[in-house]
């Protein structure tokens, strides 16, 4: 109960300082500004979306892909910036699918080494919940961390491929 109290009041504070730091008009105006659904390097043509666009068209007339790079170099000032779209433009479409294809399996296998694991030592969950958030962070930019998701990937599949009395002092 008390640890529900202190979350609460924490919350409170926290409503209220943000309240009061919007009082200030230079705060406010930086608040509202990064609360906008619409920001200036995501629209028109050569913004972020309409890179995507473009990427889109050239997914669609190149089913081998590009190649690597080639998307920043030749046809916009920027990359995708959204793995999935990425892959495809970069790999084609067979590459595109087999890492999505990927990314599915390793979601598939972790979930099924939480629900094998419940009472367990609870790395399963944590890997499983530290993936997921990368994955579907793949859907809306570029998965920043990429070292950390393909380690994280191999972990689960070693998880879930191990014999299933030895998992737990493998971790």
């Amino acid at each position: 109960m008390k640890l529900l109290l202190l979350a609460v009041l924490a919350g409170l504070v926290a409503v209220g300082g943000l309240a009061a730091l919007a009082t200030v008009p230079e705060v406010s105006d930086l608040l509202g500004e990064r609360a906008s659904l619409e920001q200036s390097y995501g629209v028109g043509p050569e913004g972020r979306f309409g890179g995507q666009k473009k990427a889109v068209a050239l997914v669609a007339s190149h089913p081998l892909g590009i190649g690597a790079l080639e998307f920043g170099r030749l046809h916009h000032p920027e990359d995708v910036h959204q793995v999935y779209l990425n892959m495809y433009l970069n790999t084609g479409w067979v590459g595109g699918t087999f890492y999505l294809l990927l990314v599915l399996m390793t979601i598939a296998l972790g979930l099924r080494r939480v629900l094998r694991d419940r009472g367990g030592d609870g790395v399963s969950i944590v890997l499983l919940a530290a993936f997921l958030g990368m994955a579907v962070e793949g859907l809306v930019v570029d998965t920043d961390h990429w070292r950390h998701f393909y380690l994280i990937m191999a972990l689960i599949w070693g998880m879930a491929l191990a014999p299933s009395g030895q998992h737990r002092s493998a971790v």
